[in-house]
């Protein structure tokens, strides 16, 4: 085969592609177009060097079953006679009559059993396959992609952490990411076993905004996958966890300059506890590879529980939320306590990012919550506060506006919400109101209690969400909502 052949290529299956990844990586490439056979021998040297032991063998281990080159009956040169043979099989005799590749449709180099291919059925199980024998058709260069599986899957909770992206250059640069750590950590051999991971969701967002800071992915179809994955035949198994494209892009314009204060207040809050005085965010980045992130975390429940992350992420109000336990450091949220944490700018761009809502829409919710803070400021009405804060059922909200709109006219005032606005914002007709009325008025508070904050009434909002919070917290309602 000439040197400038393409071996890999894109695929559209995971498990292929973070492979290809990973070589064009090792290879110090970008296009799996310029990985070479010289590349690939490379790779293929020093899989024989480290596989077999160190700390790589752990992640091998989790890949490939013992019936493959991991069978203990196999003398060591065995072994790496069948791993070179594995990645190098570009270089030896074609099928005489070969099928398809099962991935990319170039002729097939050999028929693979889950000893070679993660997630397969046993070699004795026809069911699933074509033709009803076991096994697939594979070609020399998605087999050798596979094994890039070894350094571009990093162990994460005694599974392969599979991270798939829909655009090719972030999968390069997100594998790029783990590669590097394991091959490092690979030729250290057993002097130095690398960090144990843990918290495959909060790992992968890591790496999001890693990547981020380092290089430009804006602008990209940034939609992700996570496959956490064991092929071990003591207990084999998935976990899927999916990040929207428009998730990803909250998350990457969150972490920008525009965002970034507010965005990182909310971040380092989240980070679980370390006993009773310190969080992992008190840690360096390489330190907390056993910690998670529980924003992180809830970003994989996006864009479905847009309402709960509102609530206690963007308003501090967890009461019903989260259950109570020592490493958790969200069921101590609190919009008194956390008045600096709260972010309209913020806001809005989750709303128009993740849930979608037209700016009209945006515009009147603001334009509310400012009245409503005007309204609470002339009297100090702490009163008003308090119920607006407490308001559970949309008869409670309506009467509430309706009763503000009557004292504002009685003063020659402008309404603190229009007939017009009113519709927009909370109905869907005359008295039909919009299903997703109660995300709107923890929107509404956002932006009231940010705007009394900025009036100097930090103690007036603290005073009467505290009253609340009491209450709620002795209810612990809704439980509805509770992860």
């Amino acid at each position: 085969m000439e040197e400038r052949s393409a071996i890999l290529r894109w695929t559209g299956h995971p498990l292929v592609d973070v492979g290809v990844a990973a070589l064009t990586a090792f290879a110090g490439k970008r296009d799996p177009a310029h990985v070479t056979a010289a590349d690939l021998r490379e790779y293929a040297a020093f899989a024989e060097r480290h596989y077999l032991s160190g700390d790589l063998s752990k992640t091998v281990d989790v890949l490939f079953t013992r019936n493959s080159f991991l069978n203990p009956s196999f003398k060591l040169e065995q072994k790496r006679q069948r791993i070179r043979e594995a990645i190098l099989a570009f270089e030896t005799e074609q099928l005489r009559d070969p099928s398809p590749c099962t991935w990319c449709g170039r002729p097939a180099a050999r028929l693979l059993h889950r000893d070679d291919v993660p997630m397969l059925a046993g070699r004795t199980t026809v069911n699933f396959y074509p033709g009803g024998a076991p096994g697939i058709a594979v070609c020399a260069g998605c087999q050798a992609a596979l094994h890039g599986l070894a350094i571009g899957a990093p162990r994460c909770s005694g599974k392969a952490l599979v991270v798939h992206a829909d655009d090719p250059d972030l999968l390069v640069d997100l594998i790029r990411n783990w590669v590097n750590q394991v091959v490092r950590y690979a030729q250290l051999g057993d002097t130095a076993d690398a960090p144990a991971i843990r918290n495959p969701r909060t790992r992968v967002i890591e790496a999001l905004l890693r990547i981020h800071r380092e290089a430009a992915v804006a602008g990209r179809d940034l939609g992700l996958v996570v496959y956490h994955i064991s092929n071990s035949g003591q207990g084999p198994g998935i976990e899927l966890f999916t990040l929207p494209s428009v998730v990803v892009r909250f998350v990457l314009r969150a972490s920008s300059q525009a965002y970034r204060d507010a965005w990182s207040a909310i971040e380092g809050r989240a980070w679980q506890r370390i006993g009773k005085s310190r969080t992992a965010a008190d840690l360096r980045e390489d330190q907390r590879q056993q910690y998670r992130n529980f924003l992180y975390e809830d970003l994989f429940r996006l864009p479905e529980d847009s309402a709960r992350f509102i609530r206690l992420y963007l308003l501090r109000k967890p009461a019903g939320l989260t259950r109570r336990s020592n490493d958790d450091p969200r069921s101590d949220y609190h919009t008194g306590k956390d008045i600096d944490v709260l972010s309209w700018n913020l806001t809005d761009l989750f709303l128009r990012e993740v849930v979608g809502m037209d700016q009209e829409r945006i515009a009147a919710i603001r334009s509310l919550g400012d009245r409503l803070a005007e309204e609470i400021d002339e009297d100090n009405n702490r009163r008003l506060l308090r119920q607006a804060y407490s308001a559970r059922d949309y008869g409670t909200v309506r009467r509430l506006l309706i009763r503000a709109n009557l004292a504002r006219l009685n003063r020659k005032s402008i309404p603190i919400i229009g007939f017009d606005d009113f519709l927009v914002v909370f109905e869907e007709g005359e008295e039909l109101a919009r299903v997703d009325w109660r995300l709107v008025w923890d929107l509404v508070l956002i932006r009231t209690i940010e705007e009394l904050h900025r009036r100097g009434k930090t103690q007036l909002v603290q005073e009467a969400v505290s009253d609340v919070t009491i209450q709620e917290e002795m209810a612990e309602s809704e439980p509805a909502m509770v992860e």
